[in-house]
């Protein structure tokens, strides 16, 4: 008995149809960077941020800025950005002590 002959049903195919993948050359390897350029790239970015809010702060004081919730959702993203760069200095400070703490 055949189950395609059943009221004209067929088997439904259950295989899944994945999108094809690249081969790994498509991709562009990046050497690795430094700890002090990502670091100062960092910094650099988080500079930008703040000057960006710094001045549209100031064009929405004069009457011609964006939104106050565009201002707002803007100070809050620089804020969590400059907590996580204390957060990070914090660590690598403790990383280091520790490291003068060891026994040689």
């Amino acid at each position: 008995m055949s189950i395609e002959g059943i009221n004209g049903f067929r088997p439904l195919d259950l295989t899944p149809s994945l999108p094809p993948v690249a081969p790994a050359s498509a991709f562009p390897v990046q050497a690795p960077s430094s700890f002090t350029q990502v670091l100062t790239e960092g910094l650099a970015a988080l500079d930008r941020q703040q000057s960006d809010l710094q001045s549209i702060s100031q064009r929405f004081l004069e009457g011609q800025g964006p939104a106050l919730h565009e201002i707002m959702l803007q100070a809050e993203e620089t804020k969590l950005n400059l907590e996580f760069v204390v957060q990070l200095r914090n660590k690598v400070v403790e990383a280091y002590q520790e490291i003068m703490r060891l026994q040689v």
